[in-house]
């Protein structure tokens, strides 16, 4: 009791032979729940486990329970008492008897929502500008390489630039220089379908790629962004 009470994980006991699910109280503060709220049985924690996710985590729980892996260990989204999903890692260790049958599975809960959060933050710095949140050059030629593969053809590439961009720094400060630089981003953002790549390639320049798209296609989305600049 006192190791539960002094973990900061929580911890969970499998009887595999009658299904029953011990839960520290750890693990019910974890996800919102009171004493004895929770899940009673193995077949409940499926149920709370995000879509998404399931699939994976059954086949790392298959993995162990048949020797395949010598022990098992997830990250899933797990839904908390009020609707919400929280990042958990998940890990545990089987127990078979002498005839060779799993019997008991015991192991640990660990709440992994900031992290997962912060590893998002850096995978979307990452791809972004930081000015316009468009995407940045790096993201656009890795896309670029992605989609030449003949897939996605026809594929369309338009390039533009922000016209008199050192002139307008000069004459009114960088600040408003950026707004122009954000308001032209804006403008690519709404122009263009939610599966086309729109990046800022360089200080002035912007680049879009539209894939799997018709000349039509192409042509309607400049007019609509030659109106949306007027």
């Amino acid at each position: 009791q006192l190791a539960l009470q002094g973990n900061k994980d929580g911890i969970w006991d499998w009887n595999i032979v009658t299904n029953e699910l011990f839960l520290s109280e750890r693990c019910h503060e974890m996800l919102g729940f009171g004493p004895g709220e929770g899940p009673a049985s193995h077949d409940a924690i499926w149920d709370s486990v995000h879509r998404e996710d399931l699939a994976a985590l059954k086949q790392k729980m298959s993995d162990h329970l048949d020797g395949s892996a010598p022990y098992y260990e997830a990250e899933y989204r797990r839904r908390c008492k009020d609707g919400s999903f929280k990042w958990v890692h998940d890990r545990g260790k089987a127990m078979w008897n002498a005839e060779g049958t799993v019997v008991r599975m015991a192991g640990s809960l660990t709440d992994i929502s900031e992290r997962k959060q912060m590893e998002e933050k850096l995978v979307f710095l990452s791809m972004r500008d930081s000015l316009t949140g468009l995407y940045n050059r790096a993201y656009f030629e890795e896309e670029l390489q992605r989609l030449s593969d003949g897939r996605y053809s026809p594929i369309a590439i338009i390039v533009c630039d922000v016209d008199g961009l050192k002139l307008y720094n000069d004459s009114f400060g960088h600040v408003l220089g950026d707004r122009l630089i954000q308001t032209a981003a804006e403008i690519l953002s709404q122009t263009f379908r939610s599966g086309d790549v729109v990046a800022r390639i360089g200080g002035d320049e912007f680049a879009i790629l539209l894939p799997r798209v018709s000349r039509e296609t192409v042509d309607n989305a400049l007019e609509r962004l030659r109106a949306a600049i007027a």
